[in-house]
């Protein structure tokens, strides 16, 4: 999944792409029913909605998250971890993980 964002910034123009592994995309969908089933459809909107935004803000300053092993960088959303890689065409992020969660064991 590729999203690409323009923004206007006087007469700079910033292109932000993003993209979601195939685990990221299956952690924000258990994400998004475990917050529907819990707290409900709205909550779960917002939540997620939030969740974009960080991802979109991380895009365009890349280096906010701290650097891990293997170039993987993390930063948090609420209660959630945002691990991801940088690249030449934006960042891909790798995993979504509740910050209880051992990331050793789920970014192998």
């Amino acid at each position: 999944m590729v999203q690409t964002l323009f923004r206007s910034y006087g007469h700079i123009i910033l292109m932000t792409n993003y993209r979601y592994a195939i685990p990221a995309i299956g952690d924000i969908d258990n994400l998004i029913g475990y917050t529907i089933e819990k707290w409900g459809k709205s909550q779960a909107e917002d939540y997620f909605d939030g969740l974009e935004s960080q991802v979109r803000l991380l895009a365009e300053m890349p280096t906010l998250g701290k650097l891990r092993k293997n170039k993987l960088r993390a930063f948090p959303y609420k209660s959630h971890i945002i691990y991801y890689l940088e690249d030449r065409k934006g960042i891909t992020v790798a995993r979504v993980l509740h910050s209880s969660m051992d990331p050793a064991f789920h970014l192998g």
